[in-house]
Formats: structure tokens, sequence, C-alpha cells
């Protein structure tokens, strides 16, 4: 009987098949997998780790990123889509925080003036 195998795409051993982690179209073995690929927080698919969209937070796919997340202007910060603000006036997009802190240094500004 011959046993499969696969060709780990990160490191270039062979293995047995029964062994391999699927990321994306890659076949990994499992030590490439817990070194080099991260779990979507949200979906649970695994990932590349220099695929990751999201943030020191948390760990985010692309098409999980795209349809519910989007990136603080100021911080960085990956936030809901839902808890995120726009500011209107150029339709940048914030963190709570970070819109708080604006608004306040933008009614500062304008009290002195």
């Amino acid at each position: 009987m011959i046993k499969k195998t696969f060709k780990c795409a990160e490191c270039g051993e062979r293995f047995a098949h029964n062994g391999a982690v699927r990321c994306g179209n890659d076949l990994l073995c499992s030590i490439c997998a817990k070194e080099f690929t991260v779990c979507c927080g949200e979906c649970g698919v695994r990932i590349h780790e220099e695929e990751d969209y999201g943030d020191f937070d948390k760990t985010l796919c692309e098409k999980c990123y795209d349809e519910s997340y989007v990136s603080c202007r100021r911080c960085g910060a990956v936030v809901k889509s839902q808890d995120a603000v726009l500011r209107e006036a150029d339709e940048q997009i914030f963190c709570k925080d970070c819109f708080q802190m604006d608004s306040e240094k933008w009614s500062f500004q304008t009290d002195i003036s």
C-alpha cells in the first residue's frame, strides 16, 4: 500500500497526507501551520500571518474585514463598521475615542478664536 504524502508549502519537507493543514490553497505541516498562520477571529478560516487584516486586538481575514470592519483614520484601530464614526466634513472614519478627541480639539480651537 502506498502512503499519500504532501510537500509543505513553507518548509518543503514531505509528510503523511493525514497531517496536512490547509491554508488557502497551500498544504502545510502542523509545525509550519502553528508558526506561520493564524485563524480569523470571526469565521475561523486559517490565513497566513501576513494576510491578517486585524490589529493587535483581533485577527481577521480579508473577507471578514471587508464585510464588517474599518480602520480608524487616527489610531489605526480596527473596529466594527457599526461602531465607527464618519466625520461628514471630510468623510474620514474614526473609532469613537478618536472622534471624541478630534471633536474636543476642534471645539477647543473654535472657543479660543
